[in-house]
């Protein structure tokens, strides 16, 4: 006879141990599956992020900043500013990337066959999915929701600083055109620093005049201290335009009205242009500047307003679905359809994305309650599909299918 059948608490004691045990591997077991799969998200996204900027930065931005000579600061910031449009966007990608192959490989690995042994079955996978999905949510949320905007009207500040710190040290390149205040500025040769051949200048007067110089040559020659620049223009022909009001019009349409126009040469004069100007403060009630807080609090939003809400719900519900997407594709991952499971998940996120932004702009005009419910009901939708193919599967998803991972 064994020495608990003497002793019931003491039997009890030790089984309860063992409980307390197995519970606490498991835990550490998941727990490590769940850290696996959000490293494997950091990585994806590190690499999103890094063709995203080489590509966004060196091709198109970074060739403007070089034109006006902006400094390291500006450039950096320029690229801090930039990140968060490429998170946000990449996230649900990242998430499915980072579930399809880390499940896979615990898959191979035997793994789940072992969990199935002891009665775990699908329910703590699903945690894990539930769990990566509610974070990225949280982690969308916050970056589409708050970061992007206001990084969006930094950028945005960063780059006209850039442009009217150029106008004012007079370092403007040839063959681009440049804007301070109601004045836009265009030289085929030359600098402004020194001599300028060949340059349009357009300034706006009013909204129905407007005035060009096309001058051979211009020289700047001082810059004062209130952020004027001073151009002296030589061989210039100044044109004035203006539109023709109804009262010389009779019978015509607004859109119909011609410009008149008046012609001036004159060898050499010197003039100013505008003060610059700063940048106007960010829209709080825009669409791609204002944070979700400030868009929600709208009393009476706009249809492009609820369109954007819409768009932003909509991307932090795709980082919910899309480890259940991920999961559906480790369950038919064999070895004829290793090539295509994982680009087959991705395309449906994407999918799912573009479909989705057709769907929010056609909704857009019924307001913001009825555009948010209709999406969490599509999403419940879709993530009770997968939940239900998943669980049809789980045989597949939990036995090896000899991949060699």
């Amino acid at each position: 006879m064994s020495v608990d059948a003497f002793n019931p608490s003491l039997a009890q004691a030790t089984s309860g141990s063992a409980f307390r045990m197995f519970h606490s591997a498991s835990f550490r077991y998941y727990a490590g599956i769940f850290l696996a799969i959000w490293l494997a998200i950091a990585a994806v996204m590190l690499t999103v992020e890094a063709i995203f900027l080489s590509d966004i930065i060196v091709s198109l931005i970074l060739p403007e900043l070089l034109a006006l000579d902006a400094g390291a600061g500006t450039i950096l910031a320029v690229i801090l500013y930039s990140a968060p449009s490429g998170i946000f966007i990449a996230l649900p990608l990242a998430i499915v990337v980072g579930v399809y192959f880390v499940l896979l490989r615990r898959r191979e690995d035997q793994e789940f066959v072992v969990t199935a042994g002891l009665s775990h079955g699908s329910k703590p996978l699903f945690a894990i999915a539930f769990g990566v999905g509610f974070i990225g949510a949280a982690l969308s949320f916050f970056v589409s929701g708050f970061v992007e905007p206001l990084a969006r009207y930094e950028f945005r500040s960063v780059i006209a600083a850039a442009a009217q710190q150029a106008v004012r040290d007079g370092k403007l390149s040839a063959g681009k055109f440049y804007s301070v205040g109601n004045t836009t500025l265009f030289a085929t040769d030359g600098n402004l620093s020194d001599v300028a051949e060949n340059v349009f200048i357009h300034t706006q007067e009013a909204p129905e005049e407007h005035r060009v110089i096309l001058a051979r040559k211009t020289q700047n020659p001082q810059i004062t201290e209130q952020g004027q620049i001073g151009l002296v223009f030589n061989h210039a022909h100044v044109y004035e335009f203006r539109k023709q009001s109804k009262e010389t019009c009779d019978g015509c349409e607004a859109s119909d009205r011609l410009y008149s126009e008046d012609h001036f040469f004159i060898s050499n004069f010197y003039s100013q242009l505008p003060p610059l100007e700063l940048l106007e403060p960010r829209q709080r009630g825009g669409e791609k500047e204002a944070t979700i807080a400030e868009l929600i609090s709208l009393s009476n939003p706009t249809k492009e307003q609820v369109r954007v809400i819409g768009e932003r719900t909509m991307r932090w519900l795709l980082c919910i679905i899309a480890p259940f997407i991920a999961m559906a594709a480790v369950a038919m991952t064999f070895r004829a359809s290793l090539p295509f499971a994982m680009p087959a998940a991705c395309a449906a996120i994407l999918s799912l994305s573009f479909f989705n932004t057709t769907l929010i702009g056609q909704l857009s005009h019924l307001g913001v309650q009825t555009t948010v419910l209709s999406l969490l009901a599509i999403s419940a939708l879709i993530l009770a599909l997968c939940m239900v193919f998943i669980q049809k599967n789980w045989a597949r998803l939990s036995r090896s299918a000899g991949l060699g991972f």
